[in-house]
């Protein structure tokens, strides 16, 4: 595959300032991105092991192209997010649902799924220098998810795969000191509509969530978009699958992620049904027994769930919501391991996005349905979005003084 790199100079274009007690807004920046292109979802990364380099991916779109083109656009920084270039755009045509990781010694690994004739997960690996060729894995369906197990210098890609007798969950464990890797894939639910989350390394095994349409185990007829989230288990020696525990029946059909926390608890975010509600729910064992849903947002307008993570021994919640009829604010929440709500801050400025710009009235009027969150060594939060002040969405950077 061919390289294309390109040299850019991000500057501060745009700066808000807020404060809140114990927290601060260091700056927000809107990236310097062409005029005709506009941007949806994204994703940020970097490893302990850099940890000044920063690489972000962002699903990128020509809205006035005759067939509008779909493509990932990496972008890096050497400094933490002061600069940034354009790594590389030569990934495929036609692609959605971008994820990056950064690995040790500034490797990196991306994904994408191409919706050309065939709807194929790809994934590229990146040793500084140059891209691997693309690895196909067979007929996608929903966005794939990276995994990094720093314990054993692997990673993973879990993704969910259509097959001609149904779906199938597909597992590519990678071995980074090795250069080598393997493909697996199971079946699920009898082969029911279903589609994987991003899982999370937990304990000595790696938590996979898993949402299936709330009719496929049950005759009792539910609302189109209503899902049940379920927790498997995956062994890393074995490469076995537990048996599917439920975690919810409450969850709606988009918007569920993973957290994995002290003491052995996993959190698991969701918004319901109407995509109105962010709920939470928590479980002290292997995933068998969860508590009842806690509500930590209700909305009259849409709520988007971007981003979750524990940090700084609370959990950090990423989401957007719809103030007005059209018009969306991020916001970002701490939340106290006993679920109860710490502070929550406005993030940017407001998004106002336009039918011209090829989202507003689609599928993601709120800027794609997730943003890249990490949380730094040096007590900061990081983020990259999707913003539409003056209507078309652009890629946002902002860097947050966590209490």
């Amino acid at each position: 595959m061919k390289q294309i790199t390109k040299k850019i100079a991000w500057p501060t274009l745009l700066l808000f300032f807020n404060v809140s007690i114990g927290q601060e807004v260091k700056f927000v920046r809107k990236l310097d991105f062409p005029d005709s292109l506009i941007t949806s979802e994204s994703m940020l990364s970097y490893d302990q092991g850099s940890a000044h380099h920063f690489a972000g991916i962002l699903l990128t779109v020509n809205p006035l192209s005759d067939r509008p083109a779909y493509f990932s656009t990496i972008i890096g920084s050497d400094n933490k997010g002061e600069t940034w270039k354009v790594t590389n755009k030569a990934m495929s045509p036609l692609a959605a649902d971008p994820w990056i990781q950064v690995l040790p010694n500034d490797l990196l690994v991306a994904t994408e799924i191409s919706e050309g004739p065939k709807f194929h997960l790809r994934s590229y690996g990146f040793d500084g220098e140059n891209w691997s060729p693309v690895l196909e894995n067979s007929f996608g369906h929903d966005h794939s998810t990276i995994v990094v197990d720093s314990t054993e210098n692997d990673y993973y890609i879990f993704s969910t795969q259509q097959e001609s007798n149904g779906r199938k969950l597909f597992v590519y464990h990678h071995s980074i000191p090795e250069n080598v890797g393997n493909l697996s894939k199971y079946e699920l639910f009898n082969n029911a509509d279903f589609s994987v989350k991003k899982p999370v390394v937990h304990k000595n095994y790696i938590a996979v969530p898993v949402v299936l349409k709330g009719s496929a185990l049950s005759e009792t007829p539910k609302p189109f978009d209503q899902m049940t989230s379920w927790l498997l288990r995956y062994n890393k020696k074995t490469g076995q699958l537990s048996t599917p525990s439920l975690i919810t029946d409450l969850s709606g059909a988009k918007h569920h992620i993973l957290v994995s926390g002290p003491e052995n608890t996993l959190y698991y975010f969701f918004t319901d049904v109407a995509k109105k509600k962010l709920m939470v729910t928590k479980t002290t064992g292997d995933g068998h027994t969860w508590t009842a849903a806690r509500e930590i947002v209700s909305n009259n307008g849409l709520t988007n769930l971007d981003a979750a993570m524990y940090y700084r021994d609370q959990l950090v919640v990423l989401y957007t919501q719809e103030m007005a009829l059209g018009r969306y604010q991020k916001k970002l929440a701490a939340i106290r391991t006993d679920l109860t709500t710490d502070f929550e801050l406005d993030i940017g400025p407001l998004s106002k996005p336009t039918e011209e710009n090829g989202w507003a009235g689609r599928a993601w009027p709120q800027g794609g349905d997730y943003s890249g969150m990490i949380g730094h060594l040096d007590g900061h939060i990081y983020l990259l979005w999707s913003s539409a002040p003056d209507g078309a969405f652009k890629p946002y950077f902002a860097k947050i003084l966590f209490p």
